[in-house]
């Protein structure tokens, strides 16, 4: 079922090159919701943990949850009197604010429609809805802070933090957007990673797991060590990391040197370098890295569209489909998130 939403909009965006289609761009939407919450809960890996933290709630038992999880399952059982509905509630909300942020800040909303089934979908909406309506709210977030409106910004976060924790990496964002001076704060994440990425190497593990450790209010990061000592989580690869951030880093860069310094342009570039950093600070917990970095790297299937006017539309679609196709196919088939 996927891969025929999947395929209806990679058709669309080739459409949407010369038409803004409103009512097919939401109806595409709607399919992408009910992939979440129908198709998931058959076919996604994480499914059956939320299932048994559901069943666990009900019965009294303990389960290491959020209360906003607590209280989706509570609206769940009264609703639909099955675990299911977690699914339900948690797609219905969480993929509509995406694609509303999507259709507000893209010049072409397909397009970045098409990155976002290919990957953000797939992690979050799809597997692990937990976080995945936490990073919603972090996409309502960045609009905010876009149309100046920096209360409901921080009321956004909030509400990202309340549905998941980790999400409050993401206040590192709102201190370097209030700082200024993107593109110098960019280039100065970069450089830090590039430090801390070398000091890692040099002592595996070294004194960021003792400091995390100080830190672990919630026991997921004592609980990801634990999982990286027997085996799990324990493998690393920085090239399939980075390769497809810094393949979205490059048109923007093209863009600041040849277009100019466009504002969104710039928090684009400074939200992915950001995760670079934060990738890199904390590699020698690869759980906890790709968990926190994926905050930022998300942006990718916004940032992509927005470079259009250094590659044109025909070379921007060309460009998104290669990112989509291959990002598809190493999240739904090589990781295996289908289950």
């Amino acid at each position: 079922m996927f891969l025929s939403v999947w395929g209806g909009v990679f058709l669309s965006s080739i459409l949407s090159l010369r038409y803004r289609m409103k009512f097919l761009y939401w109806g595409l939407v709607a399919l992408l919701v009910y992939v979440a919450a129908f198709v998931a809960p058959e076919n996604s890996r994480d499914a059956v943990a939320y299932l048994g933290y559901y069943r666990s709630i009900m019965s009294g038992e303990a389960a290491d949850v959020e209360l906003s999880f607590r209280l989706v399952s509570y609206l769940a059982s009264f609703l639909f009197s099955s675990g299911i509905g977690v699914f339900f509630i948690y797609a219905f909300l969480s993929v509509p604010i995406k694609a509303f942020v999507i259709w507000k800040l893209s010049p072409y909303p397909f397009l970045s429609l098409l990155a976002y089934a290919s990957y953000v979908f797939l992690l979050y909406d799809y597997t692990q809805i937990r976080a995945g309506l936490a990073a919603s709210f972090i996409f309502l977030a960045f609009y905010f802070y876009v149309c100046c409106s920096r209360y409901k910004m921080l009321f956004a976060i909030c509400v990202a933090c309340f549905f998941h924790v980790s999400a409050v990496v993401f206040l590192v964002s709102v201190v370097l957007f209030f700082l200024g001076n993107y593109l110098l704060v960019s280039m100065g994440l970069l450089l830090l990673a590039l430090v801390v990425l070398f000091i890692n190497t040099l002592f595996p593990g070294g004194d960021i797991v003792t400091f995390l450790g100080t830190l672990d209010f919630t026991g997921k990061t004592a609980l990801y060590l634990s999982l990286q000592k027997e085996g799990v989580f324990s493998d690393i690869s920085l090239l399939r990391r980075f390769s497809p951030v810094f393949y979205c880093l490059i048109p923007l860069f093209l863009h600041l040197v040849y277009v100019g310094r466009d504002r969104l342009i710039l928090l684009y570039f400074q939200t992915l370098c950001l995760g670079v950093f934060v990738f890199s600070l904390f590699s020698s917990v690869p759980a906890l890295a790709y968990r926190l970095s994926d905050y930022f790297f998300m942006f990718c299937c916004l940032s992509l569209a927005s470079a259009w006017r250094v590659l044109g539309y025909r070379v921007l679609f060309v460009y998104i489909a290669i990112y989509s196709t291959g990002m598809m196919y190493y999240v739904y088939f090589y990781l295996g998130f289908a289950g």
